[in-house]
């Protein structure tokens, strides 16, 4: 048997650099350097919620399914800014507003520090970054839109898991434009998963899959009326 001495083993182990940190009443938040000069981690309560790099920008976001799957989006609103990629992918496509509304002051704050994998999203006048919860505002507005994103990761830590139940759902579902598409980015091979579609599937009356294999990554389209998609 070969013993190692434990200080051998914890010269392997790089702290990162941390380029930000705040607290808030929800939430404490850090943006990382990832691996690479130009790489950023978001960090909310100690739990990963975004990794990007430079490399992962030809890849875009969930909002590039949303944003094609719709012959004529002129409005967005997105569950959740993080990073603020998915909000940022979204106003390249020339719609006339995206409401992005984040529950942690201080995961706003951060946004300057993804500026560059983002598209400038903390100085894109064509996002109204709003902090807020997601469920209170579409409660409390008469808004509609032509895409609703859920963008959070799921943790009952943060309580992120109520932007996926039912009854959320049926909240986005009455804020649809005519012809609005719900776009969810799952993966149907985990319970969690299959039971997000299950919720998406009783409360959205039509709903497509979408699966992209070439980057393992697939999508639940939802909207109120039959779903056609441009040519």
């Amino acid at each position: 048997m070969c013993i190692r001495d434990s200080s051998v083993i914890y010269q392997n182990f790089k702290q990162p650099e941390i380029l930000f940190y705040d607290e808030d009443e929800g939430a404490s938040v850090s943006v990382l350097r990832a691996p690479g000069p130009s790489g950023r981690s978001l960090m909310v309560n100690g739990l990963t919620a975004a990794v990007l790099n430079p490399a992962d920008l030809q890849w875009g976001a969930s909002s590039d399914v949303a944003l094609l799957s719709h012959p004529d989006p002129k409005t967005v609103f997105v569950a959740g800014t993080g990073s603020g990629k998915t909000s940022g992918v979204a106003s390249l496509y020339g719609v006339d507003e995206i409401d992005s509304v984040e529950i942690s002051r201080a995961a706003i704050d951060a946004l300057p520090h993804f500026d560059a994998l983002t598209y400038g999203l903390s100085t894109n006048e064509a996002v109204n970054v709003i902090h807020g919860d997601a469920r209170h505002f579409l409660r409390t507005t008469e808004k509609v839109y032509d895409i609703i994103l859920p963008d959070v990761f799921i943790s009952a830590l943060t309580g992120t898991s109520y932007l996926y139940n039912k009854e959320f759902f049926q909240l986005c579902a009455k804020h649809l434009a005519p012809g609005g598409r719900l776009v969810l980015n799952v993966y149907l091979e985990t319970p969690v998963d299959r039971a997000i579609a299950q919720g998406v599937l009783s409360a959205v009356p039509y709903v497509d899959y979408i699966r992209l294999p070439y980057q393992n990554l697939s999508y639940l389209v939802a909207s109120n009326s039959p779903i056609e998609y441009p040519e």
